[in-house]
Parts: structure tokens; C-alpha cells; sequence
């Protein structure tokens, strides 16, 4: 069996998420990768070249980005405090 593997072409963004609690902005940088192989085809059926598999990768990691801002998350802090409020008081 003959194994093919193909260059990975990473995507990065980054992300200031809002807490959904307080409101305390959480930096997140977002990750995300394409392959330059010959299934990746533009819609006009020819193989993408290095830049604009790049180009994919990146508005991918952009698209994830944008999601998470939207969805929000609760910051560390905040989750300390529910997480201690849950127990008793008695830390975390």
C-alpha cells in the first residue's frame, strides 16, 4: 500500500471573544488548514496552486473566528467563580 501525504497549508486568525459574564475580552488565536492536492479544485475544475489553497485556509480560519466571536465564551475568571460559587465557597 503506497501512503500519500500532502502539504498542509495553515490558516491563522485572530479572535477578541467577549464573556458572555462580564464581558472581559479572551484573545484566541484560530488555526486552520488546507492540503495542496490534486482533489482541491477551483469550480471551473482546475487544481488550486499553493496561494490560493492559502487563501482558503486563511478565510476559513477567519469564517472560525468570526463564529466564536459571535457565540462568545466565559472567561477563566468567571469560571472560577461559578465553579466556587458551585461548590460552596471552597475555592476551586
Amino acid at each position: 500500500m503506497v501512503t500519500v501525504t500532502f502539504k498542509q497549508v495553515w490558516g491563522y486568525a485572530n479572535a477578541h471573544v467577549p464573556c458572555n459574564t462580564c464581558g472581559r475580552l479572551s484573545k484566541r488565536r484560530i488555526r486552520e488548514y488546507c492540503t495542496v492536492n490534486p482533489f482541491n479544485k477551483n469550480e471551473d475544475g482546475s487544481v488550486r496552486n499553493y496561494s490560493e489553497v492559502a487563501a482558503q485556509a486563511r478565510k476559513l480560519a477567519i469564517d472560525e473566528a468570526e463564529r466564536q466571536v459571535a457565540a462568545g465564551r466565559t472567561c477563566r475568571v468567571c469560571e472560577a467563580k461559578e465553579l466556587s460559587a458551585r461548590n460552596g465557597g471552597l475555592g476551586a
